[in-house]
């Protein structure tokens, strides 16, 4: 293998390395937001209550979008294993509804206004 632990140019180096990279991070666009996630700390819980009035009603928060939502505007979606088949998972939503089923998974996903002053 000739080239573990040697050196190799990248076409993009002397961009990134001088400071004149652009990044996704760097691209603002109009009537752009930003979205962040609430997620679970538990591995497997219950969702009892969401309480997301708060968020509603915070500065610049343009939606607020909780499972409940999701089942209104998607359908459920089934990861499929091509290489096996038959193999495919349970049905999903993009935020948990009743209960979450492991840490990480998404709760909540609020979506604001992008703010200069957020960097």
């Amino acid at each position: 293998m000739p080239h573990v632990g040697s050196s190799a140019k990248r076409a993009d180096d002397p961009r990134v390395l001088t400071g004149r990279g652009r990044y996704v991070d760097d691209v603002i666009l109009p009537r752009m937001v930003h979205v962040a996630f609430v997620r679970s700390p538990h591995p497997h819980a219950r969702i009892v209550g969401l309480d997301v009035g708060d968020a509603r009603r915070a500065p610049g928060v343009t939606r607020v979008l909780t499972g409940d939502d999701t089942l209104r505007l998607c359908t459920p979606y089934r990861g499929v294993l091509r290489h096996y088949q038959g193999m495919k998972s349970g049905a999903m939503l993009p935020l948990a509804t009743d209960r979450v089923r492991c840490v990480g998974e998404p709760i909540v996903a609020i979506a604001a206004k992008y703010q200069a002053a957020m960097k």
